[in-house]
């Protein structure tokens, strides 16, 4: 059986990092961690940017919650970065 992960899917939880294996959040904890994340410099694949915003770490954020490492695969391509 011959899993590929999509490299975007893959980077999008490497930028997730803790959010991705923790069930519960204190109150105001996953602001503080988007706004950390967003102050990271990152490589991101098939880009010249370098950083990304805390919206749209956000929005993987809950894309990953309701759908795992695949969710919005396709959402990538229409996104602002930074």
């Amino acid at each position: 059986m011959d899993h590929k992960i999509n490299q975007q899917a893959l980077f999008r939880l490497s930028v997730l990092g803790e959010l991705a294996s923790r069930d519960n959040l204190e109150r105001g904890e996953l602001k503080k961690i988007i706004a950390e994340l967003a102050n990271k410099t990152y490589k991101i694949p098939n880009s010249k940017r370098n950083h990304l915003s805390p919206q749209i770490i956000e929005h993987w954020y809950y894309l990953w919650i309701k759908g795992g490492i695949e969710a919005g695969k396709k959402f990538i391509n229409n996104v602002k970065l930074s």
